[in-house]
């Protein structure tokens, strides 16, 4: 194997045309730099795959007023949902005065995951917030093992025991369903999350059940996978359109996926919900402006990051029971789904 390029905070900074200050103060999520400033440093951090020597990072300051938020996912950075969750934490790390790193953590290399932990035995850190980890994380798993203090964000099936935030992923998905076919729709196509994350799990499973409950068999054809990406929920669309039968209406299992649907669908010369019903999940910062208005399921982002960091920098995970907090959602209609007239 060859030996990884040496990447530095000098690194970063010569690269970003900044300073090391300025990078420096993304990585401690200081407020005061520009977004595209703090864009463009993220970006680079995740194509290096940068990791900050949290031995000097805390030189200065008590490591047990510091945690660690994980991203497993690369694409996560570039989220409406990430930014949301963000802010959340950040709003608590600030209320207890603490301080906050961000670890791109994407290898499941044993040396890789062992090195992440021992920042807690090492006094680096307090604690460890994962964000929507893969059911097969192997970071997760030995942070278990290890009795290193962790919450996930945005994950619960999967990691029993372990403390969690998230939502109603298999009901918000239920009530999509269920609103469409109560607008007279029967031929129902579902857009994807990735397989090996529960929440997609979940959201799929409640989008089946609310068809069988209602005696709708689930036409398999229309079933594709958009892997919570808006390129490939573009992609996934056009699969659904292309089926001897298109579909009536389309539930995608997050707004990115269904964001990229409606542009297929548009391409393709149809209307949205004239000729194609369609309803996302999130709520991200531009489902309202879309043309026309996303009809999605709400999810409380801010929230999450909130619950998640106060429970971690509240408690002595030795003393506390797991925490197992699940958030409702709420279904926001919009003009992006219709009534399907049977003649």
């Amino acid at each position: 194997m060859n030996k990884p390029e040496n990447i530095t905070i000098d690194t970063i900074a010569e690269k970003a045309g900044t300073s090391k200050m300025t990078v420096s103060r993304v990585l401690n999520n200081h407020p005061y730099v520009k977004s595209k400033t703090r864009s463009k440093i993220l970006s680079l951090i995740k194509k290096f795959k940068y990791h900050p020597n949290l031995t000097a990072v805390n030189l200065s300051r008590q490591s047990s007023q510091t945690i660690a938020l994980v991203i497993q996912y690369e694409h996560l950075f570039t989220t409406y949902y990430f930014t949301e969750i963000l802010q959340g934490i950040e709003k608590m790390v600030d209320e207890y005065s603490y301080n906050l790193v961000i670890l791109n953590v994407t290898s499941q290399e044993e040396e890789d995951v062992e090195r992440i932990t021992s920042w807690y035995f090492g006094k680096f850190v307090k604690g460890f917030l994962v964000l929507a980890p893969p059911q097969n994380s192997v970071l997760v798993k030995k942070m278990r093992e290890a009795d290193v203090p962790f919450v996930l964000i945005g994950a619960s099936g999967g990691f029993k025991g372990s403390s969690f935030v998230d939502v109603e992923n298999y009901t918000g998905a239920y009530k999509a369903a269920k609103y469409l076919i109560d607008l007279g729709h029967k031929h129902i196509g579902f857009i994807a999350g990735p397989p090996e994350r529960g929440d997609a799990r979940e959201r799929e499973a409640g989008f089946r059940q609310a068809l069988a409950d209602t005696k709708i068999p689930v036409a398999e054809s229309l079933v594709v996978c958009g892997h919570y990406k808006e390129d490939l929920g573009y992609q996934a669309m056009l699969q659904l359109l292309i089926q001897p039968a298109r579909p009536t209406a389309v539930f995608a299992a997050n707004d990115l996926m269904a964001k990229g649907a409606m542009m297929a669908i548009k391409e393709s010369n149809l209307q949205v919900p004239k000729d194609i019903s369609l309803v996302g999940f999130d709520d991200i910062d531009t489902a309202a402006q879309l043309v026309p208005p996303l009809t999605t399921v709400k999810q409380p982002m801010f929230r999450l990051g909130t619950e998640a960091a106060n429970f971690l920098i509240e408690h002595n995970p030795e003393d506390s029971k797991p925490l197992h907090l699940v958030l409702p959602t709420e279904l926001i209609i919009r003009e992006s789904s219709s009534r399907r007239w049977h003649f």
